[in-house]
């Protein structure tokens, strides 16, 4: 019984002394920064975009990071697909009215367009006809090997990535009024 006693005793004694450990540790005034690992690059939600670099239609080279601090949504699409031109005539009007809107964490709004087509005259003439108000029109054919595309795993279009001031991808394969629902909800 003497034994037992002793056992219980020592067992208060050490759970006693921890719980003064805790809370000594949880007074002290140090400060400790969390080590935050950099996002994996992936074409899923939460991980960061690929990154681009493209011809624009003057031949000028645009690399995807340098859209950073903006809200952009990476669309792919060709002259020659129906859905694609539907997606982009919607895409004119939700550009028009959130190019230079204040997001909770950035201002502005950007799209990065990407074009399949194989002939670059036939893709300036739809840039011209359509009249695309965005800036940031680019080509990615196959005579340019399809960069972005692979990187993408581009299998169907319209596809979209819509990604944060950070390159962070928060949707994607937006279509009809989801891009503009979804820029609502990153409002202020």
């Amino acid at each position: 019984m003497k034994y037992l006693l002793s056992i219980l005793f020592l067992f208060f004694l050490f759970s006693c002394e921890k719980k003064k450990t805790e809370s000594i540790v949880a007074t002290e005034e140090t400060t400790i920064t969390p080590i935050i690992p950099e996002p994996v690059i992936g074409l899923e939600i939460g991980n960061k975009a690929p990154e681009l670099n493209l011809k624009d239609s003057d031949d000028v080279f645009v690399t995807l990071s340098s859209l950073k601090n903006k809200i952009v949504l990476i669309d792919f699409w060709a002259s020659w697909c129906k859905p694609c031109k539907i997606e982009n005539n919607k895409l004119k009007t939700v550009y028009s009215a959130y190019k230079d809107t204040s997001f909770k964490n950035c201002k502005g709004f950007e799209i990065y367009s990407i074009s399949t087509d194989a002939n670059k005259a036939i893709w300036k003439t739809t840039l011209e006809k359509e009249k695309y108000n965005w800036k940031y029109n680019l080509i990615d054919s196959a005579d340019w090997n399809m960069t972005g595309h692979y990187l993408y795993n581009i299998t169907f279009i319209p596809m979209n990535y819509l990604v944060d001031h950070n390159g962070i991808i928060i949707a994607k394969n937006l279509r009809d009024t989801m891009v503009e629902k979804t820029l609502k909800s990153l409002l202020k």
